[in-house]
């Protein structure tokens, strides 16, 4: 989690205090690694800020899945980005298998609006349902532009849950796109060609032979059936740390699981040990 800067002897560290919940113990946890508050005027370089296992809720138990959803995601992203065109074909998944009437509407909605949904099941050695879909112009292009294709993820017990947040998300992406919304996006990007290793996508053909679990709902509001999934696979350490919120009569709280691999940004290590054993396998 180190940024650009290593952590010197005589650095002053601010600290707030976390929640191990497999370790079950109180933990401290360095205030610049959770912090987003980019008005300070105290520079931070030691740490990687993102809002990576940010999240809220009606309540703190909300907050800590939908923060936890996001960090399985988040790691199964990246170990995605290292899949075969091969593997990306063959995790298409047609819609229709979930036999739900609100990710019908979904594609009915995407299809008449002039364009076509594609889903894929990117669920990691993680056993909890990770999926991805994108959004693109149903007419076929020869060449097709950097912004032509919208992209979503979404994790939840619920294989349902999880597929409509990736399909609501493409959209919203696809969205801000539009509107240009985004300041960090350079205008000149939207006459770029797709990237060469995202073309595979508009072309995969959906398959059927899916089959996917259903939770009952009230499993989906148990802290320990996401969990689980994490201790299996050798997961030892899950921080969370209270951000507040009460007073708007919310939860807020920050997600900490050093051990899945994280997006992009300013850190002295890429990759951690789950990416390069991915690199490996391929």
């Amino acid at each position: 989690m180190r940024g650009a800067d290593e952590p010197v002897d005589d650095l002053t560290i601010d600290w707030l205090e976390g929640f191990d919940l497999l370790k079950k113990r109180t933990v401290l946890v360095p205030k610049e690694l959770v912090s987003m508050d980019f008005t300070s005027a105290r520079k931070f370089h030691h740490y990687c800020q993102s809002t990576d296992g940010l999240a809220s809720g009606n309540c703190l138990l909300e907050a800590v899945i939908h923060g936890l959803c996001e960090r399985v995601e988040r790691d199964a992203i990246e170990l995605w980005r290292f899949k075969r065109d091969t593997t990306v074909h063959e995790r298409c998944v047609d819609p229709a298998v979930f036999f739900d009437t609100r990710i019908d509407c979904l594609s009915s909605q995407i299809v008449q609006a002039g364009f076509e949904l594609r889903l894929f099941n990117i669920s990691s050695d993680i056993a909890l349902p990770v999926f991805m879909a994108t959004i693109s112009p149903l007419i076929r292009r020869s060449v097709y532009l950097h912004f032509d294709l919208a992209a979503g993820y979404g994790c939840h017990l619920s294989p349902r849950v999880a597929a409509m947040r990736a399909i609501t998300e493409a959209a919203q992406t696809r969205l801000t796109n539009i509107s240009g919304a985004r300041d960090d996006f350079d205008p000149s990007e939207y006459a770029l060609r797709i990237a060469p290793d995202l073309a595979v996508y508009p072309s995969a053909k959906p398959t059927d032979h899916w089959r996917f679990d259903e939770p009952e709902p009230f499993e989906c509001a148990i802290l320990d059936n996401y969990l689980e999934p994490l201790r299996k696979r050798g997961i030892t350490s899950v921080v969370v740390v209270p951000l507040g919120g009460e007073d708007c009569g919310i939860a807020v709280c920050r997600v900490l699981v050093n051990e899945l691999e994280s997006p992009s940004g300013v850190r002295k290590h890429r990759f951690g040990g789950r990416a390069l054993n991915a690199m490996l396998l391929q």
